[in-house]
């Protein structure tokens, strides 16, 4: 009887032993199932994110878009690395432009002041084949210049005796670039500063005369009939060579002349007919001493323009 109670009482806690273990059997299985899809979708989402990670057709696209950045990033380091290789390839960059790498091309650049398209040909060490490259480099702008520093290029001799044809205003206004470039491309040719120096003189030689000149005119008789007067007292050689300056004549007047000559040192107009030519002479001259329209200042342009240029080669 006792052995078939306890028998009794072991069963009953086996049984309720066994369905305890199979709740919590139950219970991990369910709790490590959603652990894992848990894990699982977590990864998903950090790779796809959670709307692509549900949505096959979203996740799709999503690959499709990052193919694409792919592919652009690659884009973008090709072209950075074009951009370097131009940068250092001034001819490839010009040629991609559709520009010639010449003389031609360089000169016409520089002409229409395209500082781009002259930068690349600076850069690249073009020659300056013609007499006026170095005069329109210089007067394109003060960007050129100073790339023309950077990469300083021997010019032919005459480019720099053309130098002359910049106006004198312009040569004034040159920046510090611009004047230092005459003296790298100009100074090397010491025959170059000799014919500016010669031409300098023989420019103050002309002013001084041509200045004289018109200081005598501007200073001189007021009126044309004390002008008449006044070439009847003085020599009448000296006359005749300050009239033929003003009045043309030919070799058939010089009869003329030597009578004047007779009647001027004697009675004035004595023993000559009224000839028109000889009243004419007298005349334009005297009209050329009284009519300050004919006394006109002398232009010094020249000799500013040499001088200039003289002290941008020192």
């Amino acid at each position: 009887m006792i052995l078939l109670a306890g028998a009794s009482l072991v069963t009953r806690l086996w049984s309720e032993s066994i369905k305890t273990a199979s709740v919590l059997f139950g219970l991990l299985f369910v709790l490590s199932s959603v652990l894992y899809l848990v894990q699982h979708h977590t990864q998903t989402f950090e790779r796809y994110g959670i709307i692509a990670a549900k949505a096959p057709v979203a996740r799709d696209f999503q690959q499709d878009l990052g193919l694409m950045n792919k592919t652009l990033s690659n884009i973008d380091r090709k072209v950075a690395k074009l951009k370097k290789e131009t940068s250092e390839n001034p001819r490839k960059e010009l040629a991609n432009r559709g520009v010639e790498w010449s003389a031609d091309s360089y000169y016409e650049a520089l002409q229409n002041k395209d500082t781009e398209t002259a930068l690349l040909f600076i850069e690249g060490g073009q020659a300056l084949k013609y007499s006026g490259m170095l005069r329109a480099l210089l007067t394109s702008n003060d960007e050129i210049a100073s790339a023309y520093l950077a990469h300083p290029v021997a010019p032919i001799k005459l480019s720099c005796m053309t130098l002359t044809r910049i106006s004198a205003e312009e040569l004034s206004s040159f920046t510090r670039a611009q004047k230092q470039a005459v003296k790298v491309g100009c100074a090397r040719y010491p025959s170059v500063i000799k014919k500016y120096h010669e031409n300098l003189a023989s420019a103050e030689e002309r002013y001084d005369e041509a200045n004289k000149k018109y200081l005598d005119l501007k200073n001189g008789v007021k009126t044309a009939g004390s002008c008449r007067k006044l070439l009847m007292e003085n020599d009448a050689q000296a006359l005749i060579r300050e009239a033929e300056k003003y009045y043309p004549y030919s070799d058939s007047n010089i009869d003329d002349y030597d009578r004047l000559l007779i009647a001027i040192q004697g009675d004035p107009m004595a023993g000559i007919s009224r000839n028109p030519d000889i009243e004419g002479l007298v005349a334009e001259y005297c009209k050329s001493k009284t009519d300050l329209t004919y006394a006109t200042p002398p232009d010094d342009t020249w000799i500013q323009k040499y001088r200039m240029l003289i002290k941008y080669l020192q």
